[in-house]
């Protein structure tokens, strides 16, 4: 998880007896002020990105809302454009193109980015970040 390859230092560092009692309290310090820096940076750019989620969603569905514009002695058959850029045309030639990208966008981002956000908090959730400290040294198991 989180710091295993750190944890297994420590391990064989303490069954080793190559480091000092102090030295393994140094290490554990680092290793906890470690994971608080990388759950930091990662609860910060989440809400980041939860910032322009809104706009980027509202984006990607407007493209699909064309409107009828109807000319002078042409009401039977009148093109649709979008309304949002009043020089595309929908459903003609590069229409298909913004489609393809906002059809990527809304699975990947729209409703990819919901699931991998529930997905990375029922991890930190599930993690066990609660160090006990005892007579010392710092345990990742709190019955030691």
């Amino acid at each position: 998880h989180l710091f295993c390859g750190h944890m297994m230092k420590r391990k064989e560092a303490k069954k080793l007896a190559t480091t000092s009692e102090a030295e393994t309290e140094v290490l554990d310090r680092d290793i906890l002020k470690y994971a608080q820096y990388k759950v930091a940076s990662v609860v910060t750019g989440i809400f980041v990105v939860n910032l322009i989620h809104p706009s980027v969603s509202t984006a990607m569905f407007e493209l699909y809302n064309c409107e009828h514009i109807h000319f002078k002695g042409d009401v039977d058959d009148s093109p649709e454009w979008l309304e949002i850029d009043n020089h595309t045309q929908c459903k003609v030639g590069s229409y298909w193109i913004y489609v393809a990208v906002s059809m990527t966008m809304i699975v990947i981002y729209v409703f990819g980015w919901p699931f991998t956000v529930l997905q990375v908090m029922r991890h930190y959730h599930n993690m066990k970040l609660v160090v006990v400290k005892r007579k010392g040294m710092l345990s990742d198991n709190p019955s030691d």
